[in-house]
């Protein structure tokens, strides 16, 4: 494979080897103005061609027999402004399935996703404490990604919709705590946000962030029908983050109210998951994230996780609406707005409304 900046060239073999599927990111200038800024755009590549390299690594380095491959292989890229470009393998081909983003996943498939997730995690504790070098490198790398400054006022104005969609779906008499907390949020998104973002949190991975349903496909087990494996696409928005973020982001918008009342089995699967794997690497998992650290991890950055789980279920309540493409110039043209609101909001108000409840009731922060 040939790689330069402005060419890359696969022979025969190699294409109908890899399978691949180029994914491009080239944005056009009403959906960069609204939303997303030009550095961003690398987030995906560089956690495909610097971060995921190392997990490899030191996967190999470790011997570990079943090691964490949950994304689509990475072949090249290019970092072209407005252009960037990477290749992926195709894992549709691989008889891989996407499920159907306004239908809640059952216990199975979120508790496959949550071990998988714990293993992600896991890997970023391994290389900090056996690389600490190369893991601080790697953060720095990955610093300030896709929009979460919030300098950009379309981002801003949808974060600001959203939150008063939800806040509709609850009633400020029966849900008064729950309402009261969610509106102080909603009046002061942006400063809670950025507070948090720039907190020094020693306990940082590297996380998936866009972990919705959409974002993951699954392979099944022929006789069962069970899910056996899930992968994890679109890493673009993949920053250093707690690992509350994934949790809650994909805990609170792939479930129903009837998997969430398991939802400390799912924390403690989680937890158990990540120290399994933590010990193939000669760590201690106890040591380097105690449970009662991950609790208040949850209940301290949970709220990042939230604020995307009611941006999730917005998208997911559409189910046959048309809604704009942040990467197709048509639909802008045709009138699109990312402030839309649902032509039925039924399904919405209900969903939000049962995940905030449950945030509450955990006891989870809103500032």
């Amino acid at each position: 494979m040939e790689n330069s900046t402005n060419l890359i060239r696969l022979t025969a073999s190699q294409m109908r080897e890899l399978k691949q599927v180029i994914h491009t990111f080239g944005m056009d200038r009403y959906s960069l103005d609204l939303s997303l800024g030009a550095e961003e755009n690398f987030g995906g590549i560089i956690i495909k061609a610097d971060v995921l390299p190392e997990f490899v690594s030191i996967q190999k380095e470790f011997q570990i027999k079943k090691p964490f491959e949950s994304y689509a292989t990475y072949y090249s890229s290019l970092k072209i402004d407005r252009e960037e470009m990477i290749i992926l393998q195709n894992m549709k081909t691989l008889g891989l399935k996407q499920r159907e983003r306004h239908l809640p996943l059952d216990y199975n498939h979120v508790l496959l996703t949550v071990k998988e997730y714990a293993r992600l995690h896991a890997l970023s504790y391994a290389l900090h404490y056996h690389r600490p070098e190369l893991f601080e490198e790697l953060e720095q790398n990955m610093a300030d990604p896709m929009y979460f400054d919030f300098k950009l006022e379309g981002v801003r104005q949808v974060l600001q919709h959203r939150c008063s969609e939800a806040l509709k779906a609850l009633s400020p008499t029966e849900d008064q705590s729950a309402y009261q907390k969610l509106l102080y949020f909603s009046d002061n998104a942006v400063s809670i946000v950025i507070k948090l973002l720039n907190s020094a949190n020693p306990h940082r991975v590297v996380s998936h962030i866009d972990c919705g349903i959409p974002n993951l496909l699954f392979e099944y087990e022929n006789a069962s029908n069970a899910p056996i494996r899930v992968i994890m696409l679109d890493w673009q928005a993949s920053r250093m983050e707690s690992p509350a973020v994934d949790l809650v982001t994909f805990l609170f918008s792939a479930t129903d109210k009837a998997t969430r009342y398991r939802y400390n089995e799912l924390i403690s699967e989680y937890y158990g998951c990540l120290c399994s794997f933590l010990a193939e690497f000669g760590c201690d998992g106890k040591k380097l994230l105690p449970f009662e650290v991950l609790q208040q991890q949850l209940k301290e950055y949970g709220i990042m996780g939230l604020f995307m789980v009611i941006g999730l279920i917005y998208v997911y309540s559409t189910v046959n609406q048309r809604v704009p493409d942040i990467y197709k110039e048509e639909s802008h043209a045709e009138g699109l707005s990312f402030l839309y609101d649902l032509d039925d909001s039924s399904c919405f108000s209900k969903r939000v409304r049962e995940a905030i409840l449950d945030f509450h009731n955990l006891g989870y922060n809103f500032s």
